[in-house]
């Protein structure tokens, strides 16, 4: 939620932190970093458009994960 700049969403935060505790989700991995969404920050905003960030940030990244 930090990196998304949606701290002030208490109640989203806990119905994920419920759903994990359920699921027995121990942790829960995400590939965007702080670096590539302050590049991006359209990314992180709603109902921005953002589909071409996105696949530019998938042309380059995919590759390090294969």
């Amino acid at each position: 939620f930090k990196i998304t700049n949606s701290e002030h969403m208490t109640e989203l935060k806990e119905k994920f932190r419920r759903m994990c505790d359920k699921s027995a989700i121990k942790k829960r991995y995400m590939y965007l970093t702080e670096e590539i969404l302050k590049e991006n920050p359209k990314v992180c905003e709603y109902m921005a458009p953002s589909l071409d960030p996105r696949q530019d940030m998938v042309v380059v990244e995919v590759p390090r994960l294969g």
